[in-house]
C-alpha cells in the first residue's frame, strides 16, 4: 500500500487570493471601473483594486486554469481575462446537395 505524502498540496483557488488580475472582456471595456484591474478574494469574487468596488467572479474554469499554469510554468507577469473566442464557422459546402427523388 502507498504511503501518502501528509506535506502535498493540491493546488486550491485559496492559493488565488491576493492575485491581480487586468479585466479585458466587452462589458468591462463598455462598463469599466478605475483602471479595470482587480484582485481575487475569497469565493474567487474580483474586487477593483482602485475603489474597492465588486467587479463580478472568477469561474471556476479560469480558476482552473491559472491554477495549473502556475503550477507548469510559474506565476505569469500579468494576467489578463477576456471572453473566449468563438470557433470558426463551418465553412458553406461549395456543391449543393443533390435533389431528393420523390417516391410515387
Amino acid at each position: 500500500m502507498p504511503q501518502l505524502d501528509a506535506f502535498a498540496t493540491e493546488p486550491s483557488s485559496s492559493s488565488l487570493i491576493g492575485t491581480k488580475v487586468r479585466l479585458d472582456r466587452p462589458t468591462n471595456r463598455e462598463h469599466g471601473c478605475c483602471d479595470n484591474v482587480v484582485i481575487i478574494g475569497k469565493a474567487n469574487s474580483l474586487t477593483c483594486t482602485t475603489c474597492g468596488a465588486f467587479r463580478g467572479w472568477l469561474s471556476a474554469e479560469a480558476a482552473t486554469f491559472i491554477i495549473e499554469t502556475r503550477a507548469r510554468f510559474g506565476a505569469p507577469e500579468s494576467i489578463v481575462l477576456r471572453t473566449p473566442r468563438a470557433p470558426p464557422a463551418p465553412a458553406a459546402r461549395a456543391d449543393p446537395p443533390p435533389p431528393v427523388k420523390e417516391i410515387k
